[in-house]
């Protein structure tokens, strides 16, 4: 399911990184490459490798939590 999901516009919670000083950080996905998340956290724009973490976002009034690895590719690639 999540591999059908637009990430574009969503709030987004980075619940678990291996970058440790990602955690905790939110912010709006703005963004996406192949493998990587644009999100405007504090009004700068932070690029996060997709399968380096776990994110929480809220889609139709619910909070899910995403692997980053299940969102490597493109909005198009993830659809088919």
């Amino acid at each position: 399911m999540e591999r059908e999901i637009e990430l574009l516009g969503l709030q987004a919670l980075i619940k678990a990184s291996k970058n440790k000083t990602l955690e905790d950080l939110r912010g709006v996905i703005v963004g996406e490459t192949k493998n990587l998340l644009i999100v405007n956290i504090g009004g700068k724009q932070k690029k996060i490798i997709k399968n380096q973490v776990l994110l929480e976002v809220e889609i139709s009034g619910k909070k899910r939590i995403i692997k980053g690895e299940d969102l490597v590719g493109t909005t198009g690639e993830r659809i088919k």
